[in-house]
């Protein structure tokens, strides 16, 4: 057993990934596909249904990250 990148990295900075009264949700995604593996957005809906995502493997797709995001009506910046 383990903890995931995303545990590790809020905890170092001291940021919960749900918190009571404001986070139902929690979806752990990636963009990123195997060569052999059709492209698919459905990491994207996942995300965007949920509270809080945290995205793997997505840095050098940022740009498309944001733009799949956006589509699906999550805001640029939440408060």
């Amino acid at each position: 057993p383990g903890i995931t990148a995303a545990t590790a990295a809020v905890a170092a900075l001291g940021a919960p990934l749900t918190a009571r009264g404001v986070s139902r949700s929690l979806a752990f995604v990636t963009p990123t596909v195997a060569r052999h593996d059709a492209e698919s957005e459905h990491w994207a809906d996942a995300a965007a249904a949920a509270v809080t995502a945290v995205v793997y493997m997505g840095a050098s797709r940022a740009q498309s990250v944001a733009a799949a995001l956006m589509s699906r009506g999550v805001p640029a910046q939440r408060s």
